[in-house]
């Protein structure tokens, strides 16, 4: 079931992926993938430390 989910999320990532592609350059959609990935890095790396600070 979980994988299901996950692979739903991809598809729809996809399609949002393929619908900027129409409507913004190449330069502007580097940008945003950038951006995208960065954020995940900064709440991954929050998470990570939240989980090792004493309760």
């Amino acid at each position: 079931m979980v994988l299901k989910s996950k692979f739903k999320g991809l598809l729809e990532k996809e399609h949002q992926i393929k619908e900027l592609c129409k409507t913004r350059s190449k330069g502007e959609l580097k940008r945003w993938i950038q951006e995208k990935s960065s954020k995940k890095r900064v709440e991954k790396r929050a998470q990570h430390e939240k989980g090792f600070k004493a309760p």
